[in-house]
């Protein structure tokens, strides 16, 4: 019916924007990561590897209203956090924060396709440094 024209149309379309994120997102760590674009040779570039250990630690609150409704329960919320990444000895700590919003979508009888997106603002405590992220999230619950 209505619905499963609906729910295939949604999958279809989630999965073709979280592809498009995704090879963006890959896009833009190849140019961080050698300083070049896609296919581009970086002459100034002596290695493509890293040695370099990565460690973070992060912890966020987010309180979330979601609008109760029969099927499809809309949602928004808050982020509020700290970050700490550590990249072979150099420490960057951030405070975050931002909004979210999705729709978690009933499937069965005790489960919900969750998506979403994130928009979180990012402030270095150190040097002033300041981003812009914008997430994409897609996930499953099972509820009992």
């Amino acid at each position: 019916g209505l619905d499963d024209e609906f729910d295939k149309e949604l999958r279809r379309k989630t999965l073709t924007g979280l592809k498009k994120l995704i090879e963006t997102s890959l896009d833009v760590e190849v140019v961080d990561l050698i300083g070049s674009d896609r296919w581009e040779h970086n002459p100034n570039r002596k290695t493509y590897g890293t040695t370099s250990e990565i460690k973070g630690t992060s912890a966020y609150l987010v309180p979330t209203y979601v609008f109760k409704q029969d099927k499809v329960y809309p949602y928004v919320g808050l982020i509020f956090g700290m970050e700490k990444v550590d990249v072979g000895g150099s420490e960057t700590k951030t405070t975050d924060y931002g909004v979210r919003g999705g729709v978690k979508v009933k499937v069965g009888e005790s489960g919900l396709l969750n998506i979403g997106v994130e928009y979180i603002k990012s402030k270095d405590k150190d040097t002033d440094v300041k981003t812009n992220t914008i997430n994409l999230a897609l996930g499953f619950s099972i509820y009992l």
